[in-house]
C-alpha cells in the first residue's frame, strides 16, 4: 500500500492523467463545501456549552388581544421567579436584561474625581440576577461571581474585555479586581469590578456579553421592573429544570401563576400565557434560522456532488490509457483488490493535496469566510464539527474511489493486446447532466438574490436619509446639546437638525392604545417615544391630516401624540370615530391614572425596521417633549444633522465640533445610508454565498465541460477527417458537437430552473417585502446558462475541427 502511494505521488505530474485539474477543482469544491457543512453544525449547536442543556427553557409569552394572537421571547421581570416559586420542578430562575450594546466603557480614577482619555469598546452590557451563573456556568478566572452579583454597583466583565484593558501588560486578571468603570454614556454612574469570566462561545445568545452588572444596580441605569408581573418585557427569561422532571411538571404552576397573579389585571378581551422552550432546540426554532440552515444544507450538497461528479468524470476520461495498464497487470496475476487498492491510493493523494489546498483557500479568504458565515473560523472549527467534516471527508473519498475502481477493474485482459476505445458514454452524459443542472440552478438562484438585496435597499421607506448624519448623545447635558446645535447650525453645508429618542431601522418597542374610562386594550402600536421640534420636517414624513407638535395649539404639548395613517384607520375601526383628530386616548407606560394624550397630526406610515423580516407591522405613535422637560436628557439618545452633501470632508468638520466639546467622549458620527444599508448585509451575504458557491460550480462544471468535449474529439477526431473530406463546413462539424451537448444542457437547465424556484421560495421567506418571483427570472437564468455553454463547447472544438484531416488519418 506504501509503495502505492508512493507511484501515486509521482503520478501526479503525468501527462494525461488529469490529476492537477482534479486536485484544484476538488479542493475548490472542499473549501466551499465543507465551509458550509461547518457553519450548518455551528447552528445546530447553540448553547451546546450549557451543562444539561435539555434541562434549561427559555419562557416565551404568548399574547391573545381581541382574537389576534402574538408570540414575543422578551417577559416581564417577575416571571422567571414567579414560575419558581409557583413549581418544584425548577432548580434555577433567571432573568436579565440589556442596558447598552456598541458602548465605550471608561476607567475612572481611584479619587473618583474624573475619567482618564483610555476607553474600552464593549459589545454587550446586560443586567442579570444571581442565578444568571448558575444557569449558565462559566469559568471564573479572578474575583467572586456569586458575592458580586449580590452587591449594587458592581460588576462582572469578560476576559475579553479584561483583555482590552490590559493590553500588552501580564494578563494578570486578579489586578482587575477593585477597578472602577462606568459607560460613557452614564459616567456618573461608577461600577467596581468584582470577577472575570470566561467569555460566552459565538455559538450562543449570550456571545456579546462583555460587562454583566447586578440587577441590585438596575435603578442606576433604568427604570425597574424586576419585579412586575405585566409590562416593561424586556427581560430575557430561563429556568432549569431538575433531574427528572419535565415540562408537564411546569406547566401546571405556569397556569396557576397566570390565573392569580396576571388574568385578574388584564383588561378586557385580553389574555397572556407562558409557555417554555428546550434551550436545545429555541435558537433553531426561528422561522429564518431554519431556512438559512435548509438553504446552506442545499448549497453544500450540491457543491459536493458537483466536485465529485467531475472528479469522476476527469478520472474516467482517462480510461483508455488506465484501462490497458489495468489489463496488464491483471496478466501479472494481479487481483480484484489490487486494482482497487490502486485506484483508492491515487484517489486519496489527490484528495489529500485537495484538503491541503481547500485549507490554504479557507485561510487565505479568512476574513471573507468569516464576513458571510457571520462568526470566526476558530468558533467554526470545533472539536465536534471536525469530526462531523472528517466523516464527510470519508464520504467523498469513497465516493471518488469505488466507481472508478469498479469500472477499471471490470476491464477485459484482451485490452493489453489490442486497440482499445472507449464505447459506452451514457457515463460522462449523465455526469455532465447533473453538473448542468446545478449550475443553472446557481445562476437562477444568484439572479433572484441579488434582484432581492437590490430591492430591499432601494424600496422606499417612507423617509429621506440620503444626506442625514447621526450620533448618539446619551450623557449630555441639554445645555450642551443646545450649544452643540448653535454651534454645528453654522455650518454652511447643515441644513437642519433635530433630537429624538430612536433611530427608524433600529425598530420600536411597543405599547398598548386604551380610551379613557375603559379598561379594554384596542391594540398594540410600535412606540417611537420622543422627538422635538422639526423631527417631521427633516425626515421628510408627510403630515396628512392635523398638524406638528411645533404649531399653536390650545392643549400643552408634551401632551399630545402624533398617529400613524393605519393607527388613524385602526382607532376609527376600533371606537367608530369619524375621526381621530382631537381625540384623547390612553396610552400604556406613558399614562397615570386620568393622564391622557390628545392626537392632533397623523403622519404617514414609514419603515420601522427593515425588509429582512425585521419589518415592524404594527401602527405607530410619536411623542414631544419640550426642551425644558426635566426628562429631556433621560430620553433624547440621538442627534440627527441633514447635510446638502455627505462627504469625509464635511462628516470630519462635524466630528471636530464635537471634539472640541467633549474632549473625554468618543463620539462617533454615522452616515445613516451606511447604517441603514449594514442592516441588509445579511441579505448581501446570502448573495455572497449563493455566488462564490454557484461560481465553484460553473468552474468545475465547464472544466468537466471542456474534459468532456476534448475527449470526444480525440474519440471521433477520424470521423470529422472524413467529413472534412467530403465537404463538411467548419460550422457543420461544430454544429454535430454543440447539438449533441445541447440536448442534454436543455433538459438540464429546465430541472435546474424548477429547483432554483423551489429554493428561491423558501429563500424570499426571509423578507418581509418580496420581488416578484416572475417567470422570465428562471428564463434569463436558463440562457444564459445555455449561452455559457455554448460558448465554452465551440472555443473548446474549433481547433481540432479546423485541424488538416489529412494529418489526422496519418496518424
Amino acid at each position: 500500500m506504501n509503495r502505492n502511494i508512493i507511484n501515486s505521488f509521482k503520478n501526479i505530474f503525468r501527462r494525461g492523467s488529469g490529476s492537477i485539474t482534479k486536485i484544484i477543482l476538488l479542493g475548490i469544491g472542499l473549501a466551499m463545501g465543507l465551509t458550509l457543512i461547518a457553519k450548518l453544525y455551528f447552528e445546530n449547536s447553540y448553547e451546546s456549552f450549557v451543562p444539561d442543556r435539555e434541562r434549561v427553557y427559555r419562557v416565551v409569552p404568548l399574547y391573545e388581544r381581541n382574537g389576534e394572537k402574538m408570540k414575543y421571547y422578551s417577559t416581564p421581570g417577575a416571571i422567571a421567579p414567579g414560575i419558581k416559586s409557583y413549581s418544584a420542578a425548577v432548580e434555577y430562575a433567571t432573568r436579565l436584561t440589556y442596558v447598552g450594546s456598541e458602548i465605550i466603557i471608561k476607567n475612572i480614577e481611584k479619587d473618583g474625581q474624573g475619567t482618564n482619555n483610555e476607553g474600552y469598546f464593549c459589545k454587550a452590557m446586560v443586567i442579570a440576577d444571581s442565578c444568571f451563573f448558575k444557569t449558565f456556568p462559566r469559568e471564573i478566572l479572578a474575583g467572586d461571581a456569586d458575592k458580586t452579583l449580590q452587591e449594587p454597583n458592581t460588576a462582572l466583565i469578560s476576559k475579553s474585555m479584561a483583555d482590552k484593558m490590559l493590553k500588552g501588560k501580564n494578563k494578570n486578571y486578579r489586578d482587575l479586581i477593585g477597578r472602577v468603570i462606568a459607560p460613557q454614556s452614564y459616567e456618573n454612574r461608577m461600577l467596581t469590578i468584582g470577577a472575570v469570566f470566561t467569555d460566552f462561545p459565538h455559538n450562543s445568545e449570550l456571545a456579546d456579553f462583555e460587562i454583566v452588572i447586578p440587577i441590585k444596580s438596575i435603578k442606576a441605569f433604568t427604570w425597574d421592573g424586576s419585579n412586575n408581573w405585566m409590562g416593561n418585557d424586556r427581560y430575557m427569561s430561563f429556568i432549569k429544570l431538575l433531574p427528572n422532571t419535565s415540562e408537564a411538571d411546569v406547566k401546571l404552576g405556569i397556569d396557576k401563576m397566570c390565573e392569580e397573579r396576571i388574568m385578574p389585571n388584564l383588561s378586557e378581551g385580553t389574555k397572556i400565557s407562558y409557555n417554555i422552550i428546550s434551550l436545545k432546540g429555541f435558537h433553531t426554532s426561528f422561522k429564518e434560522v431554519k431556512q438559512i440552515c435548509l438553504i446552506m444544507l442545499i448549497l453544500a450538497i450540491v457543491v459536493l456532488v458537483v466536485a465529485i461528479l467531475n472528479y469522476i468524470l476527469i478520472t474516467l476520461s482517462s480510461l483508455v490509457r488506465k484501462a490497458k495498464m489495468g489489463a496488464v497487470r491483471k496478466c501479472y496475476g494481479a487481483s480484484r483488490n489490487n486494482i482497487y487498492a490502486l485506484v483508492f491510493s491515487d484517489t486519496f493523494v489527490e484528495m489529500f493535496i485537495s484538503l491541503l489546498l481547500a485549507v490554504f483557500l479557507v485561510f487565505t479568504f479568512e476574513g471573507t469566510v468569516e464576513r458571510i458565515v457571520g462568526t470566526s473560523l476558530s468558533a467554526l472549527l470545533s472539536p465536534q464539527s471536525i469530526a462531523i467534516l472528517i466523516v464527510v471527508l470519508l464520504l467523498v473519498f469513497l465516493t471518488c474511489g469505488i466507481f472508478p475502481a469498479a469500472i477499471y477493474s471490470k476491464t477485459p485482459i484482451a485490452t493489453a493486446f489490442r486497440n482499445y476505445k472507449e464505447s459506452n458514454r451514457r457515463w460522462k452524459y449523465v455526469l455532465l447532466t447533473v453538473q448542468f443542472i446545478c449550475s443553472a440552478f446557481f445562476i437562477s438562484l444568484l439572479l433572484v438574490i441579488f434582484l432581492q438585496y437590490s430591492f430591499v435597499l432601494h424600496k422606499d421607506t417612507g423617509y429621506a436619509y440620503k444626506n442625514l448624519l447621526y450620533t448618539e448623545i446619551n450623557g449630555i447635558e441639554k445645555e450642551e446639546r443646545d450649544i452643540l446645535k448653535d454651534e454645528i447650525a453654522k455650518l454652511p453645508f447643515v441644513t437642519m437638525q433635530t433630537f429624538n429618542s430612536s433611530l427608524p431601522f433600529e425598530g420600536a418597542s411597543g405599547n398598548n392604545i386604551l380610551l379613557p374610562d375603559s379598561d379594554k386594550e384596542l391594540f398594540n402600536v410600535a412606540d417611537n417615544y420622543y422627538a422635538d421640534d422639526g423631527f417631521f420636517e427633516l425626515m421628510e414624513i408627510p403630515i396628512i391630516a392635523g398638524r406638528n407638535f411645533n404649531q399653536e395649539t390650545p392643549t400643552p404639548q408634551d401632551k399630545e401624540v402624533m398617529v400613524s395613517r393605519s393607527c388613524a384607520e385602526k382607532l376609527k375601526m376600533n371606537t367608530g370615530w369619524d375621526d381621530v383628530l382631537g381625540h384623547q386616548i390612553y396610552i400604556t407606560e406613558h399614562c397615570r391614572a386620568d393622564d391622557y394624550y390628545t392626537i392632533c397630526g397623523i403622519y404617514e406610515d414609514y419603515l420601522i425596521g427593515d425588509m429582512s423580516n425585521n419589518k415592524d407591522e404594527r401602527p405607530s405613535v410619536q411623542f414631544y417633549i419640550k426642551g425644558d422637560n426635566p426628562a429631556w436628557n433621560d430620553v433624547i439618545s440621538y442627534h440627527l444633522m441633514k447635510l446638502n452633501e455627505i462627504n469625509a470632508e464635511n462628516i470630519k468638520a462635524v466630528s471636530e465640533i464635537y471634539k472640541e466639546r467633549f474632549p473625554d467622549k468618543e463620539i462617533e458620527i454615522n452616515s445613516y445610508s451606511e447604517a441603514y444599508k449594514s442592516q441588509y448585509d445579511g441579505t448581501r451575504n446570502y448573495r455572497d454565498t449563493i455566488l462564490i458557491a454557484g461560481l465553484v460550480v460553473l468552474i468545475i462544471t465547464l472544466i468537466g465541460l471542456i474534459s468532456y468535449c476534448q475527449d470526444e474529439m480525440n474519440r471521433r477526431s477520424s470521423e470529422l477527417a472524413v467529413r472534412k473530406i467530403n465537404g463538411a463546413t467548419l460550422g457543420e462539424l461544430l454544429q454535430l458537437f454543440l447539438l449533441n451537448v445541447l440536448k442534454m444542457a436543455v433538459i438540464a437547465v429546465i430541472v435546474g430552473s424548477v429547483a432554483a424556484y423551489a429554493v428561491s421560495g423558501r429563500l424570499m421567506e426571509l423578507f418581509t417585502d418580496t420581488i416578484n418571483l416572475s417567470w422570465w427570472i428562471y428564463t434569463a437564468g436558463a440562457i444564459a446558462t445555455l449561452l455559457i455553454v455554448t460558448i465554452v463547447v465551440i472555443i473548446t472544438t474549433y481547433k481540432a475541427a479546423n485541424v488538416n484531416p489529412v494529418e489526422i488519418l496519418k496518424k
